[in-house]
């Protein structure tokens, strides 16, 4: 009998150390994973505010924002001398690269008014149809138009 009772408790432990086990991978497969949503939260902070801070810049002594010369860019004016267009797109790409944002992300930048739409990067690595952040900002223009300016980081 004493047998009987120990092939019993043994199963018992058998069964116990199996729950256990697969408790412990339960644990391990979905207990361990960081929550994908919060890494998206932090990108999408930090292209907002690389977007805001970028838009601020002071251009041409001090008397003009970058929003204010991609405004001028729509409406083929000039700024600092330069075109608009051409002038924003590098001082953009200038800022970048002295910040090493393409060091770690590729970033696309384009405005729009309506369905008029403006790059001001050209990037095989980053456009359009790429997957990544976005995050854009609303201009307003001279004569009351809306501008939208968008920032993606692939």
């Amino acid at each position: 009998m004493s047998n009987k009772k120990a092939q019993t408790e043994v199963i018992g432990l058998v069964v116990v150390m199996i729950i256990i086990v697969i408790g412990g991978l339960f644990y391990i497969g979905f207990g361990l994973k960081s929550p994908p949503k919060k890494q998206s939260t932090i990108e999408i902070s930090y292209a907002s505010n690389l977007l805001n801070a970028l838009l601020n810049v002071k251009i041409c002594d001090n008397t003009k924002q970058i929003s204010e010369a991609i405004v001028d860019c729509f409406n083929t004016k000039d700024v600092c001398g330069k075109d608009a267009c051409e002038y924003v797109s590098t001082e953009i790409r200038d800022i970048m690269e002295r910040l090493g944002v393409k060091e770690f992300k590729n970033y696309y930048i384009y405005a729009q008014i309506g369905s008029q739409r403006q790059d001001f990067n050209k990037n095989k690595d980053c456009n359009a149809d790429s997957a990544g952040r976005q995050v854009d900002r609303d201009v307003i223009g001279q004569n009351n138009e809306d501008y939208k300016i968008n920032l993606k980081i692939c």
